[in-house]
């Protein structure tokens, strides 16, 4: 195929790497050992560029190599997991030669971390879901990789940035935490415990809890309850319900999350509840026509004068 590994085969790249989904499980699974070396060839390839980011569609061409090799580490049927565990050692050099050795670890064009890093969280991913399926030896030696590239890496972005990437891109995805018995304990983040920060729980009625941390007063909960009481009136009012909920609608109660400021909503609100923070606060309805259903307000206090932005249900 011309031009599959060169400055111009990024689409090329990128379109082969996407099929190799048809090939990870079932019939199509039995060609997949000879699509494999073509699949590590193409992360190879970047990982000997200079600049290599910089070519035609090459961040969107590596994404979906390392995707594809951590999906088909991942999903792939036993045939598939055969391919890789047969070429274990090609796999583990590659992998290191691209998040390692080249200039493939970090997007080195760019000077904000945000834009650096966007490759670190694909490469670990991809080496987590390869972890899952090695050998214990194969999966010391990733550690080893995942180790020395946070070594290289911090130089540029920060360690915490580093090591949250180490634990929910690479430990999470080999299905392991950052705790006491694991081999990179130290250099992951343990993550924080929802109980420890959202340490306070206010009831304003039986049907309305605000769980907040533990700098906020006693003057802004119960403006907030007087608040969230308005909302409730106003909105019955507006659309003339009676008081009565949509049919079929089982939820009793609402939590209303106030994190303590903008940072801590961007810091905790994915950890806790799993919600995108390109936003002042989102609604999480869950199920409503489940019993026990936990409706939830994930909110922040305002850095101006404390108040909860955006109590309205």
């Amino acid at each position: 195929m011309t031009g599959f590994l060169g400055s111009e085969g990024g689409v090329i790249q990128e379109g082969f790497a996407k099929a190799l989904n048809n090939f990870e499980r079932d019939s199509g699974s039995v060609y997949f050992k000879d699509k494999l070396p073509h699949l590590l060839a193409i992360i190879q390839y970047y990982s000997l560029q200079t600049d290599p980011f910089s070519a035609n569609n090459a961040g969107d061409a590596t994404m979906a190599a390392l995707n594809a090799i951590g999906s088909a580490a991942s999903y792939g049927d036993a045939q598939t997991k055969a391919a890789f565990t047969t070429n274990m050692l090609d796999v583990l050099s590659v992998m290191r030669s691209f998040a390692l050795l080249g200039e493939t670890s970090l997007d080195s064009r760019w000077s904000a971390e945000a834009d650096k890093k966007w490759i670190l969280p694909h490469t670990f991913n991809a080496m987590g879901k390869i972890g899952s399926i090695a050998s214990d030896e194969a999966k010391a030696r990733l550690d080893n990789t995942i180790l020395e590239v946070r070594t290289k890496v911090i130089n540029e972005i920060s360690v915490e940035t580093t090591e949250t990437i180490i634990t929910k891109n690479y430990l999470a995805s080999a299905n392991r935490q950052c705790e006491l018995t694991d081999a990179l304990y130290g250099f992951c983040i343990v993550p924080p415990k929802e109980e420890d920060i959202l340490s306070v729980s206010h009831q304003c009625t039986n049907n309305v809890t605000i769980r907040a941390q533990s700098s906020i007063s006693q003057a802004t909960l119960d403006q907030s309850c007087i608040d969230i009481a308005l909302q409730v009136s106003e909105f019955h009012t507006f659309f003339n319900t009676n008081g009565i909920p949509v049919t079929g609608d089982k939820n009793d109660t609402i939590e209303v999350i106030a994190f303590s400021s903008p940072e801590d909503y961007e810091k905790y609100a994915p950890e806790f509840f799993g919600i995108s923070t390109d936003n002042g606060g989102m609604y999480l309805e869950g199920t409503p026509e489940n019993e026990n259903n936990q409706a939830r307000f994930i909110a922040m206090q305002c850095p101006d004068d404390g108040s909860v932005v955006r109590v309205k249900l």
